[in-house]
């Protein structure tokens, strides 16, 4: 598979890892909102998963971390929307998040957000 990337030059090796980059980025944002809907929904229940981590453990083939980061995070945009521009942008990451979902509050995210940044 990769040896067709042999042949292509230094520069469309460079455009190519940002656009792989991009479309990673851009399925990670896509599936944070599918689980931002199948959690509200509880979809995860009719199909016979425990949680939604079970789900996307045994549904999507994510990892333990894998999940409990999305998730995390899903459920951090959903009590917290402004986290959801500084996501896309590659200002905060899933660890992040992660880490000061904890610590969020309507009073505080504000001040908290811009210190992460």
């Amino acid at each position: 598979m990769f040896d067709s990337l042999r042949s292509l030059s230094d520069s469309d090796i460079l455009s190519g890892a940002k656009a792989a980059r991009a479309q990673e980025h851009g399925g990670m944002l896509s599936s944070i909102g599918f689980l931002v809907e199948m959690d509200r929904r509880k979809l995860y229940l009719t199909l016979g998963y425990s949680s939604l981590f079970d789900y996307c453990i045994r549904e999507l083939g994510y990892s333990e971390s894998q999940a409990m980061r999305r998730i995390t995070a899903a459920r951090c945009i959903v009590a917290f929307p402004d986290v959801f521009p500084l996501l896309k942008a590659n200002e905060l990451s899933l660890s992040t998040i992660g880490r000061i979902f904890k610590v969020l509050t309507p009073e505080n995210s504000a001040a908290v957000l811009e210190r992460v940044r």
